[in-house]
């Protein structure tokens, strides 16, 4: 993931006054973005939605590229803090019931912008190309193995680490796919999405099962 957000500023916003004008900042960015996309964004524009001077921008932000970073930056810590804490308060649920509910925050923040959501991925495809994906998901993928090997036991064999990557990569893509195609409120996305991850993991574990069957089985 990217670095927090302050780090990205060249002025730590440390009074109130100043933290303040960096939140007007960044949401006055999104909106430009969302409307106008990369190329018609400059900070002139930036500042004037914000009501501050170019000025005033430069003191916390190199450009627009930083702003759209952190941006982005904060749309990631959302889902991934919805994720998190779905995952902390249902420790104790069968795996099927867990993930259902994991999926249910994730589509939740993603559906609250959409539209910020695919002009900030096109925009981090053409700042940083394809490398930005693997930062973007790798703590994600991390969290999700986590979750996995709590289960383990009901995951005999199942490679997990390979799991992860694969479960994670399948329902970023799916979710990215819905929001362009505004399908992101289909009543019926978050039970195709759990199919999707009990498919892919009882999937796994019965070719282990047969494997295993097949190699005992007699001559």
């Amino acid at each position: 993931m990217y670095a927090k957000a302050r780090e990205f500023q060249r002025k730590a916003p440390r009074q109130a006054r100043a933290r303040a004008t960096v939140e007007v900042l960044l949401e006055a960015t999104a909106q430009v973005l969302v409307e106008r996309g990369y190329a018609g964004l400059t900070t002139t524009r930036i500042a004037e939605r914000a009501g501050v001077s170019v000025g005033t921008l430069y003191q916390y932000f190199e450009g627009k590229a930083e702003l759209v970073r952190t941006v982005h930056q904060r749309q990631v810590a959302r889902a991934f803090d919805a994720l998190a804490h779905k995952a902390l308060s249902t420790e104790a649920l069968a795996i099927a019931e867990r993930i259902e509910q994991m999926l249910r925050a994730l589509l939740e923040v993603k559906s609250a912008r959409p539209s910020l959501s695919m002009a900030l991925h096109a925009t981090m495809l053409e700042l940083d190309g394809p490398a930005y994906l693997e930062r973007t998901i790798s703590q994600t993928q991390s969290l999700v193995g986590s979750v996995l090997e709590n289960h383990a036991d009901d995951l005999r064999g199942v490679d997990l680490d390979l799991a992860a990557f694969v479960l994670t990569n399948a329902v970023d893509g799916v979710i990215e796919a819905a929001i362009a195609t505004d399908r992101l409120a289909d009543p019926h996305l978050i039970e195709a999405l759990t199919r999707l991850v009990l498919g892919y993991l009882d999937g796994a574990s019965a070719k282990l099962r047969v494997s295993g069957s097949n190699a005992t089985s007699p001559g």
